[in-house]
C-alpha cells in the first residue's frame, strides 16, 4: 500500500481538493492510502512516499524520511528549493505549471485594462461621492490603449508567451525577458535578465512573471523604478520578494502612474508605508490562478504522473522540476 499525504485540504477552494476527487482518486488507485491533513490523527507518516500539496514544510526529509516523489499543485516549488540537503536529490519534484496558466493569463489582462482606463480613480470617486463623466473629464490625458503600450513582460515562461502574444496582436509592443536570449515564433525578442535595468527605459508597461529564485530577491527595486519613464505602470504576479515594496510605494508617489500587485507582503515593508492606502494600485489577494478549471486539470495531471510512478515510468511524468535518484 503506496501512502500519499495531501496538504490541499483547507478551507479554501483552490487548495482543497474536493470531494468528487477524493473518491475518484480512492477509487481509481485502490492500491494507494491517501491521507489528507485534516484526518491525520495518529497517523504514522514515515512511511509516506507522495506528498501532494503546496505547504511542504521546511522539516519535511525528518517528518517523510521514505519521500520519493513530492508534486506540487501550484507552479512553484520554493519550499523544496529552499532547504539545503543534498538526501533532496534522491526526490523526484513535478509541479503544475499548465494547471494556472489560464487563470494567470485572464488575471493579468484584468489588471492591465483596469490600469489603462484609470480604474483606481473610479474607484476613488465612487469613495468620495463624485462618480461622474466631468470630474473624470480631468484625467483625460492619462488614458492609454493597448496599441500605445510598450511592454517588457520579465519571466517569459508559459504564462508570459500567451501574454506576450495577446498584447502583440492587440497592437502593443512586446519584448521579453528570459533565462535564454531568443526570439519567439511570433517575431517577439527576448533578452536576458541582465538587460533589465536597461530595457525598462523604453517601457511603459513591466510585467513581473518571474517563478522563484533567491538571487532575484529585490530585483525590482529603486534603481529599476527610477529608470521607468513618467507616467508608466507596473505589475507583478510572480513573487512578493521579487518586489522591494518600499520602492515602489515611493515609485507611486513620484513617476510611476500605477502598479498592481497580486502577490505581496504587507509585514516586510516598512512600517511608515501602508500598500493598502496607495489609491493607484490595485491590490489583489494573491487570486491570480484562481481558474474553474483548475481541479480537473489538476486531478486529471495528478493521476497520470501517479499511474507513471507506480508503474516506475519516472522519465515519462510530466512536469519534471529535477532529475530523480
Amino acid at each position: 500500500m503506496e501512502l500519499i499525504f495531501c496538504d490541499l485540504d483547507i478551507n479554501i477552494k483552490m487548495y482543497n481538493v474536493p470531494k468528487k476527487y477524493r473518491k475518484k482518486l480512492s477509487d481509481n488507485f485502490k492500491e494507494c492510502d491517501f491521507i489528507y491533513e485534516s484526518e491525520i490523527n495518529n497517523r504514522n507518516l514515515s512511511n509516506v512516499k507522495i506528498y501532494w500539496g503546496n505547504r511542504l514544510p521546511n522539516d519535511f526529509l525528518k517528518k517523510f524520511p521514505n519521500l520519493k516523489w513530492i508534486h506540487f499543485g501550484s507552479v512553484g516549488i520554493d519550499r523544496f528549493q529552499k532547504v539545503n540537503n543534498p538526501s533532496k536529490e534522491k526526490i523526484m519534484v513535478t509541479n503544475s505549471q499548465n494547471s494556472v496558466t489560464e487563470g494567470m493569463y485572464a488575471h493579468t489582462l484584468f489588471q492591465i485594462f483596469f490600469l489603462l482606463r484609470q480604474g483606481y480613480l473610479i474607484n476613488k470617486m465612487r469613495s468620495r461621492n463624485s462618480l461622474s463623466r466631468e470630474n473624470f473629464d480631468f484625467n483625460y490625458k492619462n488614458i492609454l490603449n493597448v496599441n500605445d503600450l510598450k511592454v517588457l513582460i520579465v519571466g517569459y515562461g508559459n504564462i508570459g508567451s500567451k501574454l506576450g502574444s495577446s498584447l502583440k496582436h492587440m497592437g502593443a509592443q512586446v519584448n521579453g525577458i528570459a533565462l535564454n536570449e531568443r526570439k519567439s515564433k511570433d517575431g517577439i525578442k527576448i533578452y536576458k535578465i541582465d538587460k533589465l535595468l536597461e530595457l525598462v527605459k523604453n517601457h511603459n508597461l513591466v510585467i513581473g512573471l518571474l517563478p522563484f529564485n533567491i538571487k532575484l530577491k529585490g530585483i525590482f527595486d529603486k534603481k529599476v523604478f527610477d529608470n521607468m519613464p513618467n507616467n508608466s505602470y507596473f505589475i507583478n504576479n510572480g513573487r512578493a520578494s521579487h518586489v522591494d515594496e518600499d520602492d515602489l510605494c515611493m515609485a507611486l508617489k513620484n513617476n510611476l502612474s500605477g502598479a498592481a500587485i497580486d502577490v505581496f507582503d504587507l509585514n516586510g515593508i516598512s512600517k511608515k508605508i501602508n500598500l493598502l492606502e496607495l489609491e493607484n494600485l490595485l491590490i489583489t489577494p494573491h487570486i491570480g490562478a484562481v481558474d474553474p478549471s483548475y481541479w480537473p486539470s489538476q486531478i486529471q495531471l495528478f493521476e497520470y504522473n501517479l499511474e507513471c510512478f507506480l508503474s516506475n515510468d519516472l522519465l515519462k511524468m510530466k512536469n519534471i522540476c529535477n532529475s530523480p535518484f
